[in-house]
């Protein structure tokens, strides 16, 4: 943030007219405004001998000339008097940061000027000619001459042209004192930079990082604002020479905001006023993005802007917090302040109010690094604070632990009494609690056996019917066969008569087959044979429809079985096919399954509650009209077996899915559902350390996926 408003940059330019004296003085010899003409070039077109002939040069009015940021070509025209008694002259522009600067040779009959040199960020640094940090031209003029010289600026930054004119040496030593002071300068943050990061990786707080990364980006900031990390870090980048400066200032600006966020406990103290921390972030970042895009003249005027009311901002946070009477706020307002009075100081010298010296030009450099100080002494100051806070919590914590102790020695007596009528207590209420969960295992046992019966109640008019078919087709058949039977005795008394008549033997065999074919005996014999074939299929279907039933609704298993859940689900299958009303499809798959340890009839149950749902959503969607198709699906993988119910009724909503094994849940009427079916289906599923899924889509259908162990930890559930 400090290094940012070195950004509000300003200006000296030389004037026209009267001659420009460059005496012998030991210091180059500023060039005063009101001595230098200048014109200005909207449309940057005009060459230097157009610049020459146009005629409309204006006279400065100010001793420094300041056009702040400008997408202008400027030129200049001064005369320069060499009084040095040395040639040539050299002439310093104390503007590091001017994209484009050109100084042109005029002519002797003032219409043709030649240029003498270009110095611009876009080129590497070390190929001026006089290699300093700001831009330095060597003037050719001899002892007592007087020459014209044209200077073209143009730059995305402010236009301030602070300009001295004097000899190599002047010029060259000028330069290493402004060197000296930026080399304390970075002595200085490097040192706070050094320190504070030690101070991080020792107590681990992460203010110390916000800070010398904070301390990193100012350094970076002021030096690449003066030139000094162009001439010594990267003199071949161009890139981020000319880029550097705004993307420096930027993340400076960030950096310190994020560090007062951290330092002053923005958040706690004015969680409102926190809301513009981010808002400025953000435009830095956006003041970044156009300097990349190649707006660098707008991104660089949004920078200062935002560098300008991100600083009042801060000011006005640091003292909302001070008046909390918080003590690190007294630090940073000390410290801002110096920093705003050397930002003034280097203001007020390029406006010459105050002398142009280099204690004014490194105002600012000093108040930065001053400011890095106090807030390096405030972080020090903290960790005082943490001391003395920790010390008291400490002693806070030993009186506490004395006047517990205390208390405890007070208290023993009565909990010692207390302790053993509670322990008669408890004895007494895990008694009643014992059997409180013997009766709820009870009830547990007896409410899934009444689900399950409840549900073999709904399906007993089914399954007499599923009885009635094979048993009707076994009264269908037992008349003909009575019949039948009554033919054949009635035959066996003819023959009987036969075989005791007179007759010879061949009379009697003519007579027996004659009787016979009076009573189509082979068909006789046939239908006798289907009959009772008839007969024995459905006594046999019963007599399966029975044991299914027998096998479905066992409710008394105490221990695991090894049993088969392809045959669970055919024994369920059975119990419901009268259901499917012959109008829905049964895809099945069965794979090759191991037996598992299960409770077999309890597995049945979940088949049956999970097949009678699909039905019925099938049933919902159909109606009597075909379409429904209920899908079965078994596998077996390592040591989990799986199966699949998928249905293609009506399907459930979200919530309707989320709340299906809830307790009590249902969709249905009063009189068609409990609600809980699915919650006893959950709750066996887990009993048999198993995981049941369900999916499901509005109008499209459900599908339960059950995962079971084909061996019980522990060889129980």
């Amino acid at each position: 943030m400090h290094g940012l408003l070195l950004l509000i940059v300003t200006s000296l330019i030389p004037f026209p007219g009267d001659r420009v004296y460059a005496g012998g003085d030991p210091s180059p010899q500023a060039v005063p405004g009101t001595q230098v003409w200048y014109l200005e070039d909207p449309e940057s077109a005009y060459s230097a001998e157009e610049v020459l002939r146009s005629g409309g040069f204006r006279p400065g009015k100010t001793q420094i000339l300041n056009f702040g940021i400008s997408p202008s070509t400027w030129w200049f025209r001064m005369d320069i008097t060499n009084t040095t008694g040395k040639s040539p002259l050299y002439l310093s522009v104390e503007q590091p940061l001017l994209d484009l600067v050109q100084v042109y040779l005029v002519s002797s009959q003032g219409t043709e000027a030649s240029l003498l040199e270009e110095i611009s960020r876009n080129l590497p640094y070390y190929s001026r000619e006089v290699p300093q940090l700001d831009p330095v031209f060597r003037i050719p003029v001899d002892a007592s001459e007087t020459v014209t010289i044209l200077l073209k600026v143009k730059s995305s930054t402010p236009i301030v042209l602070p300009l001295k004119a004097g000899t190599g040496e002047a010029v060259t030593h000028a330069n290493f004192k402004k060197e000296q002071w930026l080399s304390i300068y970075i002595g200085i943050m490097l040192t706070t930079f050094i320190y504070n990061l030690f101070i991080f990786f020792s107590i681990g707080d992460r203010i110390y990082l916000y800070y010398v990364v904070c301390v990193l980006l100012v350094a970076l900031t002021q030096t690449a604002l003066t030139g000094f990390t162009f001439k010594y870090f990267w003199p071949e980048n161009t890139f981020i020479a000319h880029h550097g400066p705004l993307l420096f200032s930027c993340l400076a600006g960030i950096a310190a905001l994020e560090f007062i966020r951290e330092f002053l406990h923005v958040k706690e103290f004015t969680p409102r006023l926190a809301l513009g921390i981010p808002i400025f972030n953000a435009v830095f970042i956006l003041a970044m993005i156009l300097g990349l895009s190649g707006a660098r003249m707008e991104g660089f005027f949004l920078m200062q802007c935002a560098t300008v009311f991100a600083a009042l901002y801060s000011l006005f946070v640091s003292y909302r917090i001070y008046r909390y009477n918080y003590r690190a706020a007294r630090f940073f307002l000390l410290a801002w302040a110096i920093l705003l009075i050397g930002a003034v100081v280097f203001v007020l010298k390029d406006f010459n109010l105050v002398p142009y010296n280099n204690l004014s030009t490194s105002a600012l450099l000093i108040s930065s690094a001053l400011e890095a100080l106090l807030l390096s002494f405030a972080l020090a100051d903290k960790i005082n604070i943490l001391r003395k806070e920790k010390q008291e919590s400490q002693e806070q914590a030993m009186a506490a632990m004395a006047e517990i102790a205390k208390i405890g020695r007070e208290q023993n007596i009565i909990l010692e009494t207390k302790v053993n009528e509670r322990t008669l207590a408890l004895k007494e209420s895990n008694r009643e609690l014992s059997k409180a969960i013997e009766e709820l295992k009870e009830a547990e046992s007896q409410l899934v056996a009444s689900e399950k019966m409840a549900s073999l109640g709904q399906l007993t008019a089914g399954i007499a019917h599923e009885i009635n078919n094979p048993m009707n087709f076994v009264r269908s058949n037992i008349r003909p066969l009575e019949r039948d039977i009554g033919i054949i005795i009635e035959l066996l008394e003819k023959v009987e008569g036969v075989a005791r008549s007179a007759a010879s033997d061949e009379e009697k065999k003519a007579l027996i087959q004659q009787i016979k074919a009076q009573a189509d005996y082979d068909y006789l014999k046939s239908e006798i044979n289907d009959l009772m074939r008839g007969i024995l299929e459905g006594s046999t279907r019963t007599a399966e429809i029975v044991r299914e039933l027998r096998n479905f609704s066992r409710i008394d298993e105490a221990e695991l079985q090894k049993s088969s859940i392809n045959n669970g689900i055919e024994s369920t299958l059975v119990i419901v096919n009268h259901m499917f009303h012959r109008r829905i499809a049964i895809d099945k798959s069965y794979g090759d399954l191991p037996l598992i340890d299960c409770y077999p009839g309890k597995l049945n149950q979940v088949f049956l509650n999970i097949i009678t749902n699909g039905v019925q959503a099938i049933h919902a969607k159909f109606g009597n009209q075909p379409g429904g198709v209920l899908t079965i699906r078994t596998a077996a993988n390592g040591n989990t077996v799986s199966t699949l119910f998928k249905d293609n009724g009506v399907g459930m909503d979200k919530t309707t899915r989320e709340k299906i094994f809830e307790p009590f849940f249902t969709t249905k009427r009063a009189s068609q559902g409990t609600g809980l079916g699915m919650s006893i289906v959950y709750g066996i599923i887990s009993k048999h350390q198993g995981k049941i899924t369900v999916k499901s889509i509005p109008g499209e259908g459900t599908e339960f996926l059950i995962h079971l162990p084909v061996t019980q930890k522990n060889g129980q559930t």
